[in-house]
């Protein structure tokens, strides 16, 4: 054993340094059967991952922190898309690592598992040998055949083996090993005192206010730090632009069937000096009007530059 670990030292790091073993009876089952019926949520290593096999694990994991927190845990935790990733990342780790264990040749014989079975305590009767009738009674309340179970338990034994097989290969140097046998022999004496609170609670006065008062004084302590959750998504024009690649007859047919959004109306900018007269006035009127105009386009002719200052002279 020691030998297979050595010449897949490296693979075996990368695995164990992912998955946390001992692993419980309950293991990844489908690795040495067809996948459940139903929808395939992964495939690893030439394998498929069941959504039934997920669901099961998502439950084992729910139910398993419920016990922890003695049931006081927020329902919505227990199903947020983060525990679910999490189960999922869980059991793509084991179905590499019992990949990884099959590959080397890693096995458990049948003799093997009828006794880790007979000797696991839960299958004993009160004579404190295995009893048949409470592995039968176990398998019925975990809903599952004795076929099921017991792979479950060979790929539970596949991956301790693998994990023993590594963990118990560790060097000490003997100065390390001194220093711990050396901690292991000393000991602490300590001496405490206790001040019961109850003793001086009943010698302390406050005023009414004094609370309110110490609020006052002392708001900063009472304070949290405003804080924001903010989720967005980038668009960047730098990023999407390599990705784009636009032929110059298609930029030409954009331009054709969308004129009208690059074109500008034609515009005119008129300026004049205005010599009125009046409809009802005489020939002579007239003429003089139009000999009062003839001078002040003679005079813009000689200074075509000089139209304002005219402008504010005769308009």
């Amino acid at each position: 054993m020691f030998d297979l670990v050595q010449r897949n030292k490296r693979i075996i790091q990368i695995v164990l340094a992912i998955v946390l073993l001992p692993f419980a009876f309950f293991g990844v089952d489908s690795y040495f059967r067809d996948s459940a019926t139903g929808a395939t949520v992964a495939k690893v290593a030439g394998s498929e991952i069941s959504e039934q096999e997920f669901q099961q694990a998502l439950r084992d994991r729910q139910e398993q922190l419920r016990n922890m927190a003695g049931g006081r845990i927020d329902p919505a935790m227990l199903d947020s898309p983060e525990m679910r990733f999490s189960v999922l990342e869980s059991l793509v780790r084991q179905r590499l690592l019992i990949h990884q264990a099959l590959k080397n040749g890693v096995t458990v014989t049948p003799e093997q598992l009828r006794a880790y079975i007979s000797e696991a305590p839960i299958f004993h009767g009160e004579d404190g040998r295995f009893s048949m009738a409470r592995y039968e009674q176990f398998l019925k309340g975990q809903n599952m055949n004795a076929a099921v179970f017991e792979n479950r338990v060979r790929q539970d034994l596949i991956l301790t083996q693998m994990s023993d097989a590594y963990q118990q290969s560790n060097f000490m140097p003997r100065s390390v090993s001194e220093r711990l046998y050396r901690i292991t022999e000393q000991q602490r004496e300590v001496s405490r005192a206790v001040i019961p609170l109850e003793k001086f609670a009943s010698g302390v006065k406050l005023e009414p206010d004094a609370a309110q008062k110490y609020y006052d004084a002392h708001q900063d302590e009472f304070r949290v730090p405003e804080q924001v959750r903010v989720e967005y998504v980038v668009l960047s024009l730098d990023a999407l632009l390599p990705q784009m690649q636009v032929e110059p007859g298609e930029a030409k047919k954009y331009y054709d069937e969308h004129q009208r959004e690059y074109g500008v109306p034609e515009t005119r900018q008129a300026s004049h000096i205005l010599i009125a007269a009046d409809k009802s006035a005489g020939a002579d009127v007239r003429q003089k009007a139009k000999a009062k105009a003839d001078e002040i386009a003679a005079e813009l002719k000689k200074n075509p530059n000089g139209f304002a200052d005219l402008a504010k002279k005769y308009s």
